[in-house]
């Protein structure tokens, strides 16, 4: 996950001259390590449905910039996806049904249906968390 951060600041004038139009800015990254994650995102018929208990997000959870989790709302994932909601430290805040035993093609990884209609509501997306 990527997010955009804040732009920083330069507090001092020598170095601001220096770079002249360059700005900085602050990112989060959040990287897995899983052992079988797929080049693209593959449909295998899976839905994760968030608990809604991470403390701060108990009704929304945001794992990216189009993965938005409405607590006890089922939402179609690519293999990738559930597996980063049930391999990783968030296994314990989403139930993940279906495994891999299947396979129907490439998954349109689109925004979740919480994220689209967030989106046409004109609401600012959540922050991530954790």
């Amino acid at each position: 996950m990527s997010n955009p951060g804040l732009i920083l600041p330069i507090h001092n004038r020598e170095i601001e001259r220096r770079v002249g139009a360059a700005r900085f800015r602050s990112e989060t990254l959040r990287l897995y390590k899983l052992p079988e994650l797929e080049e693209r995102c593959e449909d295998h018929g899976q839905v994760a449905t968030y608990r809604g208990k991470i403390p701060g997000h108990e009704s929304l959870f945001a794992l990216d910039d189009h993965h938005l989790f409405e607590a006890g709302r089922p939402e179609r994932v690519c293999g990738n996806t559930a597996a980063m909601l049930s391999e990783t430290r968030f296994a314990r805040w989403f139930d993940v049904q279906g495994d891999r035993s299947q396979h129907f093609g490439e998954f349109s990884c689109d925004a979740t249906l919480a994220q689209q209609q967030r989106e046409e509501s004109g609401t600012d997306s959540t922050t991530a968390c954790c």
